[in-house]
């Protein structure tokens, strides 16, 4: 009767176990995806940042000889 007992015990608490287990995965899978949902995002510091940045690199004026070229459309074609 007692080892009946102790038999009962033990798989309750294996399946106790598993099932805190798989609670766990589920809850650091939820929280990654809310993360990811509603985490920080890029304010607008950064993407005028980001904006000013690529506006750095590109050509707006370009002079060929005697002729100047204003405006990206221009430069792209010479």
């Amino acid at each position: 009767m007692v080892e009946t007992i102790d038999n009962a015990v033990t798989s309750l608490k294996s399946k106790l176990l598993k099932l805190q287990k798989k609670f766990s995965v589920t809850m650091t899978f939820v929280s990654k995806a809310k993360w990811f949902e509603y985490g920080k995002k890029s304010n607008k510091f950064f993407l005028n940042l980001n904006k000013s940045r690529q506006n750095q690199k590109l050509i707006n004026t370009i002079q060929n000889d005697e002729k100047v070229c204003v405006g990206q459309d221009e430069v792209s074609v010479h």
